[in-house]
């Protein structure tokens, strides 16, 4: 009876090993089926969406405060996006009047744009100001898109900045900006259609 309690304690005992190493393959076969899962999901490339023009995405930021220098604009024009300069003088009823076309811009372009909003006769605005004064502008507030259509060999060619002066030219705005677009908004159709180089 003793010998028969001994066999069957070793015989508990293997199996409980038994038992303990089959979990310990069964676990480690699913954690190497997981580690492996992990591996070939991070070696799987997502691809990118096709651009589409018409995904101008949330209302972009009106930024009040400068500088903006050229490489900040350059960076903006690879991504097909418009850099919007209203420059203006506080005080200035144009201005004023003008200013409130701002959300409408906005609306239309989305994130495919940048609304710099800065003042005209502070350091910041240089030297897009100078800009806009080199070109002949004098009515207030000034306007300046610049985005692909303005730039050649990686350097901003100012004379194909669209550019306005003073206010009621709100349609000069958004055909200006459509204009520099590589890839124009479906909206922009009506602008372009009647572009004149």
């Amino acid at each position: 009876m003793e010998k028969q309690q001994k066999n069957l304690k070793k015989d508990g005992t293997k199996r409980v090993l038994n038992l303990f190493n089959l979990l310990n393959i069964q676990t480690i076969l699913v954690i190497s089926v997981l580690t492996g899962i992990v591996l070939i999901s991070g070696c799987v490339e997502e691809k990118p969406k096709p651009f589409n023009p018409d995904d101008i995405g949330n209302l972009s930021d009106i930024v009040e405060s400068g500088p903006v220098d050229e490489k900040t604009v350059m960076n903006l024009t690879t991504k097909d996006r418009v850099a919007f300069f209203f420059l203006h003088n506080p005080g200035c009823g144009h201005c004023f009047d003008a200013e409130q076309h701002l959300p409408e811009i906005q609306q239309m372009f989305g994130q495919r744009i940048i609304i710099y909003k800065l003042k005209i006769r502070e350091s910041e605005s240089l030297p897009w100001t100078n800009d806009a004064i080199n070109a002949g502008l004098f009515n207030f507030p000034f306007t300046l898109a610049v985005g692909s259509h303005s730039v050649e060999n990686e350097i901003i060619n100012k004379s194909n900045i669209g550019m306005t002066s003073g206010s009621g030219v709100y349609e000069e705005w958004k055909k200006n900006i459509c204009l520099q677009f590589k890839n124009p908004p479906s909206n922009c159709s009506k602008y372009l259609n009647s572009k004149t180089k």
